[in-house]
């Protein structure tokens, strides 16, 4: 935890999952992450692109198991 220029206190945590489906990943990278800070508002996410076609069903899984609305990111090879 750090406080930024503005006096906000910052907190940055990161999972990484592996599986074999999206849940299986998905559940993998949040056990990883333990739990999230009270304030988390934000989310970031990186999938392959074998997932892609799961992309809202990922995405409505991590808002809900979260409790975060605000996810971006990208899938890549």
């Amino acid at each position: 935890m750090t406080d930024g220029p503005t006096g906000i206190e910052s907190v940055f945590v990161a999972g990484r999952g592996q599986g074999a489906d999206w849940s299986a990943c998905l559940s993998a990278a949040l056990a990883e992450i333990g739990r999230l800070p009270d304030r988390a508002n934000i989310g970031f996410i990186y999938a392959t692109d074998e997932l892609a076609k799961d992309w809202d069903d990922i995405l409505v899984a991590l808002r809900s198991r979260t409790s975060v609305d605000n996810w971006l990111g990208t899938v890549g090879v």
